[in-house]
């Protein structure tokens, strides 16, 4: 893992600041969150399942832990297997500290998956809908990319990578109560999941809280996002990156809401752009701001820390030899702060992994998280 200064003011600001290895290559390091406390930092090891540690023959942790007590130099500190699931990927803080954290698959790659919850302490993890007890359908379709929770509501919903489908949970205790599926004819490779915000608005002189129960944010791989009811299930779209609706396959990734519930972030790899989007109504998504990348950096992670106003986009390289998971793009971090005044997004520098750790070689980047903030 590197760690990179996105510090205001600082020296050494875009710059790498310290790497930190884990003992367990060929994982796939991939997407990342840190947890509400601070102390920690979750990653997902997307191609663990394939691997077996050589002294052992035991399979490779699916999900690594870093510390973060000394923010500035963080020490990986264990693994967590998980026998349930595995391409482990997203992760998402939970209120009281752990996370809850998506499977795409099973153990031989091509079984239903599913999501597990990482205990505070990060020592242990509970598997909800373990395989054997899915579904004939579930056991095809369940291989959820992104996730979230609203806790206030004990619901969270998947949102499935290969299938069109996604899935509203009863959080506490794994259940799933509803399967809904997108349009056939307009999705493919659901990716990201959100909770909708609460939303803070000023009506005179007072601030008044609009509070939103199980209402989530898909996107899919055409480039649309949809608004998920996870009370009523119904779906409805709610943005789309291009006039057809179909802006091509790996887009997009939404960043953490931010400005009381009605900004957002956007990456979409296909059109390689970030977008500022305005989310004040649900179901009528703004875009403010669009900057362009170069043609097939393929932007992807992209998170945003309230308090310095900094944003970072990763880019979506993923490679494993021998498979059509081949994605290289440009191998960079782009550092941008976010004019929420004018509405504009400004580049302040990019980290190219190609070159940028030169102990090692050309390095790739996928997951990204501010060690400051956590997303809810």
């Amino acid at each position: 893992m590197a760690t990179i200064d996105a510090t205001p003011g600082s020296a050494s600001f875009g710059r790498i600041t310290d790497i930190s290895n884990s003992p367990y290559s060929r994982t796939e390091a991939h997407h990342c969150g840190v947890d509400r406390s601070g102390k920690w930092l979750g990653a997902g090891g997307l191609t663990a399942f394939l691997q077996q540690d050589a002294a052992t023959g035991q399979p490779l942790p699916d999900a690594l832990f870093w510390d973060l007590s000394d923010p500035a130099h963080p020490k990986c500190s264990h693994g967590l297997y998980t026998p349930g699931g595995a391409c482990t990927d997203e992760f998402r803080s939970l209120r009281a500290g752990g996370f809850a954290v998506t499977n795409m698959c099973g153990r031989t790659g091509s079984q239903g998956g599913g999501y597990f919850v990482v205990s505070p302490d990060a020592r242990s993890l509970k598997e909800y809908a373990p395989y054997d007890t899915l579904s004939a359908r579930n056991k095809k379709t369940l291989n959820p990319h992104g996730i979230d929770v609203d806790e206030d509501h004990d619901r969270a919903l998947t949102s499935d990578f290969i299938d069109t489908t996604v899935r509203v949970w009863q959080h506490s205790t794994g259940t799933i109560l509803k399967t809904l599926s997108l349009p056939k004819n307009m999705s493919a490779g659901n990716m990201d999941a959100r909770r909708v915000p609460n939303m803070v608005v000023r009506r005179g002189h007072k601030d008044t809280s609009i509070k939103r129960i199980a209402q989530f944010w898909v996107t899919n791989g055409l480039g649309m996002l949809y608004h998920v009811d996870g009370v009523t299930g119904q779906i409805r779209r709610a943005y789309c990156l291009d006039d057809n609706c179909n802006a091509g396959p790996g887009t997009c990734i939404m960043s953490n809401p931010f400005k009381g519930g009605t900004r957002m972030l956007l990456a979409a790899y296909s059109l390689s752009q970030v977008r500022l989007l305005d989310i004040s109504d649900t179901l009528e998504i703004k875009t403010l701001d669009i900057f362009q990348f170069e043609a097939n950096a393929g932007g992807h992670v992209v998170k945003y820390d309230e308090a310095t106003g900094i944003a970072a986009v990763s880019t979506y390289f993923l490679d494993v030899p021998g498979t059509i998971l081949r994605f290289n793009a440009d191998q960079k971090v782009s550092l941008f702060f976010a004019d929420l005044a004018r509405n504009k997004l400004q580049l302040l520098g990019a980290v190219d992994f190609t070159s940028a750790v030169a102990s090692k070689g050309p390095s790739s980047c996928h997951g990204l998280a501010f060690n400051s903030y956590y997303e809810y």
